[in-house]
């Protein structure tokens, strides 16, 4: 599940602002903006290289051999992807290019990006931090590739530029009308408290101002939460 702060989730659900008229005289409809608009549901998948995708033999023609290959077929039939590695490694410019080669032919395609692990407050192993920041810390002290690095382990300016690194990937797709929500995926000891609820807020501050945010708990205490808290005549 996904708590959205913009009216597209990660799910892939997009507003659609359109009412529609038809002219008395000729019986033609067209279309109108209106205020409350319906929403426009779009389906799509977790990664294109899922290894049961490829090895149940019936999705993927037998020429997608390649990465790219198989996205550009997900493409045709999704409007929308997750990314998932991006939680695992914030990609290059160069891979985030190739995505937007890839899938150019297919008008309104979005990549729903999940945001790099560290900013979920999961460790990282410190290989995988983008190499500016991996220089930052470096020369504080060494450190072995396979080390796992916590937030409170950076640096201040490592963790401003961090965020721009993260930033300036999305921004490539935001600026090529590609990019739907950044997914921020927290996990099970991930717990509603004061202090989650400020994070939570520091990553939207932090986050692109003009990028969609999706948040997933996985933690069900946040969902039961609905339910417990009293109502406003409950609380007097």
């Amino acid at each position: 599940m996904a708590a959205c702060s913009s009216p597209a989730c990660s799910g892939g659900a997009e507003a659609h602002q359109q009412t529609h008229t038809t002219h008395p005289n000729n019986g033609v409809t067209t279309s109108s903006a209106r205020s409350t608009p319906p929403p426009l549901l779009r389906f799509g998948i977790i990664g294109w290289s899922e290894p049961s995708l490829q090895k149940c033999g019936r999705f993927f023609p037998p020429n997608c051999r390649t990465g790219p290959q198989r996205l550009r077929h997900c493409a045709s039939k999704f409007p929308c992807l997750e990314v998932d590695t991006s939680h695992y490694a914030i990609p290059t410019e160069r891979v985030v290019g190739e995505w937007l080669r890839t899938t150019r032919e297919f008008a309104g395609f979005k990549f729903h990006v999940k945001v790099f692990g560290m900013f979920t407050m999961r460790r990282v192993p410190f290989g995988t931090l983008p190499y500016q920041v991996r220089n930052l810390m470096l020369a504080v002290r060494s450190f072995q590739s396979q080390a796992q690095i916590r937030w409170e382990d950076l640096t201040a300016e490592a963790k401003r530029v961090l965020w721009e690194v993260q930033n300036q990937r999305l921004r490539v797709l935001s600026d090529a009308g590609r990019l739907g929500c950044v997914v921020f995926q927290f996990q099970l000891d991930f717990s509603p408290s004061d202090a989650a609820r400020a994070w939570i807020s520091y990553c939207r501050r932090n986050l692109g101002a003009d990028f969609k945010m999706a948040v997933e708990f996985r933690a069900r205490s946040w969902y039961c939460l609905l339910y417990t808290s009293p109502s406003p005549r409950d609380r007097g």
